[in-house]
């Protein structure tokens, strides 16, 4: 469950939780997810259009279920990540079809280019030395492109993997 502090005023608030439902599962076809969420009239100011519109907090909370479920079952999250990246016609769980879905080869190119796992094993070494209790990875996924179902008809298209910092949970 989603709770959005959406102060004092709607706003923008319907548009961004959303965005927020759009991207709730991130790159990663998940056909078992229910995602719901709350738009929470606070005291504070109104604070919903802030940079990026419910999408990153979205892919964070799925980012840090992946690193915690890794962690149960005592496997590396890039596993976890790489079986359930999305696939030509998977079904995003409001409904749309992903088409011209682009997951797995920026995934591959993603890795030749950038060496994933040599980052991780620098950051292992670096945290390691230095004692620090960071905990984050290197690389977070990104589906972008979405289009709400009510207001067009354009075909969800996923833009390349941003190259994102995280910390996990």
């Amino acid at each position: 469950m989603y709770y959005q502090n959406s102060g004092c005023t709607a706003d923008l608030s319907p548009a961004i939780l959303e965005r927020t439902l759009f991207h709730g599962t991130n790159a990663y076809h998940i056909p078992n997810a229910r995602i719901t969420a709350a738009m929470c009239r606070t005291n504070l100011p109104s604070n919903t259009a802030f940079r990026g519109f419910g999408g990153p907090q979205a892919l964070f909370v799925m980012e840090c279920a992946i690193h915690k479920a890794a962690e149960a079952l005592g496997i590396p999250a890039r596993r976890i990540q790489e079986i359930n990246l999305l696939n030509e016609n998977d079904v995003f769980p409001y409904g749309q079809r992903a088409v011209r879905c682009q997951a797995r080869p920026t995934w591959t190119e993603a890795d030749r280019r950038y060496s994933f796992e040599t980052w991780r094993n620098a950051w292992r070494i670096s945290t390691e030395r230095t004692g620090s209790s960071k905990k984050a990875s290197p690389a977070c996924r990104s589906a972008s492109g979405y289009r709400s179902p009510r207001y067009s008809s354009t075909r969800p298209r996923l833009s390349s993997m941003s190259i994102l910092t995280e910390a996990s949970a």
